[in-house]
């Protein structure tokens, strides 16, 4: 349900960018996010009879411009002020960690998050 959801938020936040599953194709567009799993799972405890859930995802953004990589300002403002995913509360979403990569063969720029997020 969480992944559903993320993918149609970033979508939401930006309609000209493909979103895929694990891995982005060779013959994707440029620029284009790639969502997966990150960690073991679901991490779960309960305060004041609420179930509290927390998941790490890891969100990669790659393209062949440096550009689209490194100015990456306005993603880190939608996670942060995210309240709602769906029909999920997030009570806590937040960038945890980011690593880049270049991929001389193919000229794309990476830039993979590791994001937290914690919702009811």
């Amino acid at each position: 349900m969480l992944e559903s959801n993320f993918i149609a938020f970033l979508k939401s936040k930006y309609p000209d960018t493909p979103v895929y599953s694990f891995y982005i194709p060779e013959d994707a567009p440029s620029p284009a996010f790639c969502f997966e799993n990150a960690g073991m799972g679901v991490a779960t405890h309960y305060q004041d009879g609420n179930e509290i859930k927390t998941r790490s995802i890891k969100l990669t953004l790659s393209s062949t411009e440096v550009k689209d990589i490194f100015d990456d300002g306005q993603l880190h403002k939608y996670i942060k002020e995210m309240h709602l995913l769906g029909s999920l509360n997030i009570l806590n979403a937040r960038i945890i960690n980011f690593t880049d990569d270049f991929h001389l063969e193919q000229k794309i720029f990476e830039r993979t998050y590791t994001i937290s997020i914690k919702y009811r």
